[in-house]
């Protein structure tokens, strides 16, 4: 596991920014989806009935945001393992070690991942101010 040092070393590797930024995006993609179950959790605090459920109306909207962020987190992933799958499929060589066949991958794989991981991250801070507003006014 990386631990990052305060202080930027211009002697780290430039394997190490790669190292950095998938530690770094695996956790906040761990506390987002741990925030949305919060937010879900906050919301059913409010649950006016016995017996059934009966949600403010103000509520429906943070709660529908807290969804569209797990949903784009679902499809972050499942989107990049096919596109991935894809590529490695259409682009092995047969008879060759996996291990040293070197790759020059397009930056354009990484879109769809990175629209839906911004998603899920603006989803949840939207959702978060929503139910903020709520709560406060």
């Amino acid at each position: 596991r990386l631990y990052l040092n305060p202080v930027f070393s211009f002697t780290q590797y430039f394997g190490h920014c790669r190292e950095a930024y998938e530690v770094l995006s695996s956790k906040l993609s761990e506390i987002n989806r741990q925030l949305c179950f919060a937010g879900f959790a906050i919301i059913w605090i409010f649950n006016k009935s016995e017996g059934s459920i009966l949600i403010p109306n103000e509520l429906h909207f943070p709660a529908f945001l807290f969804v569209i962020s797990l949903l784009a987190d679902i499809l972050q992933y499942f989107i990049s393992s096919i596109i991935w799958y894809i590529y490695y499929f259409t682009n092995r060589k047969e008879n060759t070690d996996e291990s040293t066949q070197e790759i020059n991958e397009s930056e354009l794989y990484n879109i769809p991942g990175w629209l839906f991981y911004i998603t899920k991250i603006i989803s949840l801070i939207w959702g978060y101010s929503s139910l903020a507003n709520y709560l406060f006014n």
